[in-house]
């Protein structure tokens, strides 16, 4: 793949954090990467950049 190409848009979603920055791995492999820290700002992103790809976080707290 070319430098200037692009794979399009990449969204991480990272509400919590403790997690390593992906960024230079995603866009190693061509993507433009946005990262938000909110669901609300995800939203607005897929809203208006429909980003071919989405990775997030998933925390499951059972508390029964």
């Amino acid at each position: 793949m070319s430098e200037t190409a692009s794979r399009g848009t990449l969204l991480a979603i990272v509400e919590l954090g403790g997690y390593p920055n992906y960024t230079p791995i995603y866009q190693r492999a061509g993507f433009d990467v946005v990262m938000e820290h909110t669901m609300r700002k995800a939203l607005g992103v897929i809203k208006k950049k429909r980003p071919r790809v989405i990775v997030a976080e998933f925390n499951y707290r059972n508390e029964t």
